[in-house]
């Protein structure tokens, strides 16, 4: 029976490209889809839209499906980690700061908690777009 937060994707082997899955005795690698950190709202064009991000998989959605931009090292970097995270090999939090790094590469503003200050933290928009 599969949990309906974890998904078996099955594994084939596809050279060193699928380093980072996490194959399961059974030949499957589980993702995790409710890892969570914390919340990070993102405000996107001039304040028009804003997206809230609680869990790995509402990060993976975004990152692949809304992001203004698809180029950057900071992106690529949110969407390896993403998946490192799904997957069960990277904490979460991990996640939570590399998304903060490519919402201000893409120009977009984060407000998030700080959990070690337990403070909100307003990270501004960077001035290349």
């Amino acid at each position: 029976m599969v949990d309906e937060h974890v998904w078996p994707i099955p594994v084939r082997n596809h050279g060193p490209a699928l380093a980072l899955a996490a194959p399961q005795s059974s030949g499957t690698m589980r993702f995790d889809m409710l890892r969570n950190f914390p919340t990070i709202i993102l405000v996107f064009a001039e304040g028009k839209d804003r997206r809230v991000i609680r869990t790995a998989r509402e990060a993976a959605q975004l990152l692949l499906k809304e992001w203004p931009i698809d180029d950057g090292e900071e992106f690529f970097t949110a969407v390896r980690t993403c998946l490192e995270v799904l997957t069960g090999d990277t904490e979460p939090e991990i996640l939570h700061e590399a998304i903060v790094r490519a919402a201000y590469e893409a120009g977009i503003a984060a407000i998030t908690t700080d959990n070690s200050l337990g403070v909100l933290r307003i990270y501004p928009v960077s001035q290349v777009r």
